[in-house]
């Protein structure tokens, strides 16, 4: 899905991305994700075991290779990068390495921090999609883009945020999810999202209406699917179908576009 998200980046800012970025990012996302899932097993209560654990702990070895796979090729592909990248890459990659490790007092992660999690997660996402890549000096159309995706992974992280409420609770971390009811907490996320989807609308070229309605119909699925979140949501609803969002628009445009192709 991050590769996805970066074409679209591509795409919108008109932008030249090196080919060893695209690896990096799909890495080392994989890396960073793999790394959550083994440290979140060390963290889960018997009395909390359910499905997700369950998958979890099925594939921990697998996990434990995708982490040795994605450091070896995460580190090569960052050795090719320019060197522009690599020095603007030290932001996101800190706020990353500290989202899944232990580095603050007491074995405490970023995501640990009262109301930093979703945050952090949404700059991390907007820094490696918008400022990474581009290197021109920024218009206001890239200040608009650089928002509309830190909302946008604001607003889809908030169910997350939702599902693991409890957890955050026990272990005494204040998120806007928990400090929130759950109806407004949703609410907060629709806004959100609508405020994306206004600011990515001033990106997009009118002219370019086949991509507006493309961008409409990924926004309101997304929509939707935050409205279907529910404190009885299954996994799927989450790890599949709202993170499947973060590529939707991607998709969508490379699907007209092959039709585009075969019927011209």
């Amino acid at each position: 899905m991050a590769v996805l998200l970066l074409l679209e980046s591509k795409f919108i800012l008109k932008i030249s991305i090196p080919t060893p970025y695209y690896f990096f990012i799909f890495f080392s996302t994989l890396l960073i994700y793999s790394i959550h899932r083994l440290y979140g097993l060390q963290r889960i209560r018997e009395k909390q075991h359910n499905l997700r654990y369950q998958i979890v702990t099925s594939v921990k070895n697998l996990l434990i290779i995708n982490v040795l796979v994605s450091i070896l090729i995460s580190s090569v592909c960052y050795i090719y990068l320019p060197n522009s990248f690599k020095i603007k890459l030290l932001i996101p990659c800190l706020i990353s390495a500290s989202y899944v490790l232990p580095v603050f007092k007491n074995r405490r992660r970023l995501r640990d921090l009262n109301y930093v999690k979703i945050f952090a997660i949404a700059l991390a996402w907007a820094l490696l999609m918008t400022h990474i890549p581009d290197p021109s000096d920024w218009s206001t159309n890239h200040w608009l883009f650089f928002t509309s995706i830190f909302c946008f992974f604001v607003a889809i992280t908030i169910p997350f945020d939702l599902r693991d409420s409890a957890i955050d609770m026990e272990d005494k971390v204040k998120t806007i999810s928990n400090s929130l009811p759950f109806t407004q907490a949703i609410y907060l996320a629709i806004g959100l999202l609508i405020m994306s989807a206004f600011l990515y609308s001033n990106v997009i070229h009118y002219e370019e209406s086949p991509y507006v309605l493309i961008s409409i119909i990924s926004y309101v699925i997304t929509c939707w699917l935050i409205i279907k979140t529910h404190k009885h949501s299954k996994e799927y609803h989450f790890s599949l179908w709202l993170d499947g969002t973060i590529g939707l628009k991607s998709v969508l445009i490379s699907v007209y576009v092959y039709f585009l192709t075969i019927f011209h």
